[in-house]
């Protein structure tokens, strides 16, 4: 049996923004640090718009605020790091995500970092970091959806993931 729906066009752009926002808090995601460093110069975020593309070529997404000055940058930079967190590094996901008040210039002086294979800052306490070069962008809306191609992987300890849902972090017990 075939199902055909019949909606209109306006009613494709109908939905109300604020309950797709509520209904979107309802979607669990993992938070990861978005990194870069280079000449445009260093700069992070915190993201939950993070997910795998294919494994042949190794390929992630990863979508940020057209606004974000961190966005900016790692478009020129051309490299970025997404930094996969455990529930213990919550408050580095409040920092990146200006949650505090550590100052923007501040921010890699919260938790231990170290240089990766392409020159990016890499969390050592992530459950897992991606290395990525920039291979495409395209913005919709609000937002520069990166395509990054892997280019190399790190793996932490296993550890219990930091997830945000319903607008609060939260944490899994493995």
């Amino acid at each position: 049996m075939s199902l055909k729906a019949e909606i209109s066009e306006s009613a494709l752009s109908a939905v109300d923004p604020k309950q797709y926002r509520e209904g979107m808090s309802r979607l669990g995601a993992a938070v990861s640090i978005v990194t870069t460093q280079g000449k445009a110069g260093q700069a992070g975020l915190a993201a939950t718009a993070v997910t795998s593309v294919t494994d042949q070529p190794a390929t992630l997404i990863v979508c940020i605020n057209s606004l974000s000055r961190s966005g900016h940058t790692i478009e020129e930079n051309e490299v970025f790091a997404v930094n996969v967190l455990s529930a213990d590094d919550q408050y580095v996901a409040e920092v990146f995500g200006g949650y505090t008040d550590v100052p923007r210039d501040k921010r890699f002086d919260v938790g231990e970092w170290q240089i990766g294979a392409t020159g990016v800052p890499v969390l050592k306490t992530a459950i897992a970091t991606f290395e990525c070069r920039v291979t495409g962008q395209n913005i919709v809306a609000s937002h520069r959806v990166l395509l990054g191609e892997v280019v190399a992987v790190h793996l932490g300890q296993k550890a219990e993931p930091l997830m945000y849902f319903d607008r609060d972090y939260r944490k899994i017990e493995l």
